[in-house]
């Protein structure tokens, strides 16, 4: 992923996450891939998935890395 996991706080617009879309993400930098999707956006968190040739790699944020395998729904 090309913009900051670590530090998501360009990504927040008043202090939640809850309206967090892949077109708010590529405003930020154009370069985030077709491939991503937002799969959890609530006030205090997100989840995104990135997939490609068969494999997917996570993060749920904040303060979390990415990982293989699917990002967890709850």
């Amino acid at each position: 992923m090309t913009w900051s996991a670590a530090d998501p706080s360009p990504i927040a617009d008043n202090q939640t996450y809850s309206d967090l879309t892949v077109a708010k993400l590529r405003r930020i930098d154009p370069k985030v891939s077709g491939t991503l999707s937002i799969v959890r956006a609530t006030s205090a968190k997100y989840g995104v998935e990135l997939t490609g040739s068969s494999v997917t790699w996570s993060y749920t944020g904040p303060g979390g890395a990415p990982t293989f395998g699917r990002c967890s729904r709850g």
